[in-house]
């Protein structure tokens, strides 16, 4: 995975996040009728998340996420986006 940072202007902050990741599985772990077979998950994810202090304890946080597994024995393909808009208190 690859992750970075960097301060913008009007006092935001931006973060960011890509991985990829392979899954192995010990031999004799997946039931032989599952949709998901023994090395055969993959995972990858970007993440972008923009935070801006609004006072000395409360930040807005803005997130976008997008996942995505591949089957590729039974070539399924699963792809998630996800948004979010928070506040959170920093002590």
């Amino acid at each position: 995975s690859v992750t970075g940072g960097a301060r913008l202007p009007q006092r935001l902050t931006l973060l960011a996040q890509i991985a990829a990741v392979k899954s192995f599985y010990p031999e004799g772990f997946f039931d032989p009728t599952s949709l998901i077979r023994e090395d055969e998950e993959n995972h990858s994810s970007i993440s972008i998340k923009l935070v801006r202090p609004v006072s000395e304890h409360i930040d807005v946080e803005l997130r976008y996420a997008f996942y995505r597994n591949w089957l590729q024995q039974n070539e399924l393909d699963y792809e998630r986006h996800v948004a979010w808009l928070g506040v959170s208190w920093r002590l």
